[in-house]
């Protein structure tokens, strides 16, 4: 009788030893919120994506993988597109109420530049849009030279903008906005 307390005894004490050390374990793994730069993992991308705190009001994405950095407002999520291929890349952009609506507000597609230049990249998507009004033009802002198009027959006016970096081809895309305009007008290429 006193082999079988024993043993329950036993049993009870490994129980809320192993019970103590699960929580110790999560307690000491739980995430920080004292970090100086907030990284969020994101469920389609197995990468890490820094945004490093800019001011209150906006913050700066950067993808070293791509080579560019842009402005967006704080509390705007991003995430890469899980159908992307290893020649193209979609990041979205926007904020939650957003994302729940449509998936994103503006979108960065990234082509590899073997597989498309901008010139081609920017035929195909008027080929898109070839029964539609388009006005192009060259612009540049941060020293980069740019296409932009406009679908002037929506009325939201959704734009591209084209850019050629040296590896990559970027597509910046979203509707005619003055935040559109100081969305793709802080990309900026690095190396």
């Amino acid at each position: 009788m006193k082999n079988l307390q024993r043993g329950y005894l036993f049993l009870i004490v490994v129980l809320i030893l192993v019970i103590i050390g699960y929580f110790g374990y999560v307690y000491l793994n739980r995430p920080t919120n004292s970090r100086n730069s907030s990284q969020s993992k994101n469920d389609n991308d197995t990468k890490l994506i820094s945004i490093d705190d800019v001011s209150a009001v906006s913050v700066t994405y950067t993808n070293p993988d791509y080579g560019f950095t842009i402005e967006l407002p704080n509390n705007w999520k991003t995430y890469v597109d899980a159908e992307s291929t290893s020649r193209t890349k979609k990041i979205y952009f926007g904020d939650e109420a957003m994302q729940r609506m449509i998936g994103h507000k503006w979108v960065v597609n990234v082509s590899d530049k073997s597989y498309n230049t901008k010139d081609e990249l920017l035929e195909k998507v008027k080929l898109l849009f070839e029964s539609q009004e388009i006005e192009v033009s060259d612009t540049t802002f941060n020293g980069i030279q740019a296409t932009k198009m406009i679908l002037t027959s929506y009325k939201s006016r959704p734009v591209h903008i084209f850019i050629e970096g040296p590896n990559y081809v970027y597509d910046i895309f979203g509707s005619e906005s003055e935040a559109y305009e100081n969305f793709y007008t802080s990309f900026e290429l690095v190396k």
